[in-house]
């Protein structure tokens, strides 16, 4: 019993701290995944003002393709209903989620 008596509360925390600490690592990971995205392309952008114009639209093209991508994920992750994210959308475009 004294086991159990300590072993619940700390599986009570480990589970209710879960969410939290789980949305404070991941929201770290989405912010240093989309500063090396922008890195990249604006590396990508800067090698291609050593070629002609040609290369260089294409290459614009190529770039806003993956960032229309990247947008295009986010947006229907935020706005599926499997995901449950679109209630807590506030006005100005952030969302709130209680933890």
């Amino acid at each position: 019993m004294r086991l159990e008596a300590s072993t619940q509360p700390i599986i009570c925390n480990d589970l209710y701290s879960l969410k939290k600490e789980m949305v404070h690592e991941l929201k770290g990971q989405m912010w240093a995944s989309a500063e090396r995205f922008d890195a990249a392309a604006t590396s990508l952008r800067a090698k291609g003002r050593n070629y002609d114009k040609d290369i260089q639209t294409q290459l614009g093209r190529f770039t806003k393709t993956f960032e229309t991508f990247q947008t295009g994920c986010f947006r229907s992750f935020m706005e599926s209903p499997r995901f449950g994210i679109k209630e807590y959308e506030q006005e100005d475009g952030s969302f709130s989620i209680q933890l």
